[in-house]
């Protein structure tokens, strides 16, 4: 816009910016509702597969939610105690918990060969855990990081996790293999917890 176009100019500039963003509204709705119809996919519990499958690309990490029928002190003790992670991920689980404390994991669905070592790297007792896998030894999990996100929506609490980084998340199996083994998880920590 130039000096001479002045309030008129500007007032033309916004209209069309305006009309562009309504014509984009109908899109918008077209792709919301043709996530929620291809096959389930984005129904419950979310995952990014079917972006996935569309775009033709990897995303970069793996995002699952849950609600669960419970408080969120209930699912943060399941979280974050050896006790209740050997209830739904993990057949021994060993916990220090704090930020800098380690997590070891051991017989688990994402990855049931070898043990899963980390460190927690955000400790937000009843809201947010994260722990960043170990770079060495040979789990699916090395190199990643998971972040559990608590919070109640209503009568019920949300647990969001986004899986992040790893060679893992970069092949398309071991990926399918990761995503899966969160689904279960988290199913399973639904199923136990739900009231």
């Amino acid at each position: 816009m130039t000096a001479e176009s002045g309030a008129s100019g500007r007032s033309t500039k916004v209209s069309d910016l305006v009309s562009i963003v309504r014509s984009l509204q109908p899109l918008r709705a077209t792709i919301k509702l043709n996530n929620v119809g291809v096959g389930g996919v984005m129904s419950g519990q979310h995952s990014l597969t079917w972006l996935r499958g569309q775009r033709g690309d990897i995303m970069a990490a793996i995002r699952r939610h849950v609600y669960i029928a419970n408080g969120a002190r209930a699912v943060w003790r399941a979280l974050t105690t050896s006790e209740g992670l050997e209830k739904w991920l993990a057949e021994d689980a060993r916990v220090d918990g704090r930020k800098g404390g380690r997590v070891v994991l051991s017989g688990t669905d994402l990855d049931a060969e070898h043990d899963v070592l980390g460190m927690i790297h955000t400790w937000r007792p009843t809201s947010k855990l994260e722990i960043t896998w170990d770079n060495i030894g040979a789990a699916e999990t090395k190199g990643g990081t998971v972040a559990f996100q608590v919070a109640r929506d209503g009568d019920e609490t949300r647990v969001s996790i986004v899986h992040s980084g790893g060679a893992a998340l970069e092949d398309e199996e071991r990926r399918a293999k990761l995503d899966n083994a969160w689904k279960v998880a988290l199913e399973t920590l639904q199923a136990l917890l739900d009231e």
